[in-house]
């Protein structure tokens, strides 16, 4: 729904203090990110994510 992909069944979507409900998807400057697990078999989320 914040990408725009889906319908919004109820409510309303904020972003950076506008509301987005009626805002095409081309037009949120979003982005989004598929994952397949298959990239990465051997690591947990804690081993891909940012080092400490």
């Amino acid at each position: 729904m914040i990408a725009g992909l889906e319908d919004i069944s109820a409510g309303e979507i904020g972003l950076e203090g506008r509301g987005i409900n009626d805002a095409a998807a081309k037009s949120r400057d979003l982005a989004m990110l598929f994952q397949n697990y298959v990239a990465l078999p051997a690591h947990d989320a804690r081993e891909c994510g940012p080092s400490r």
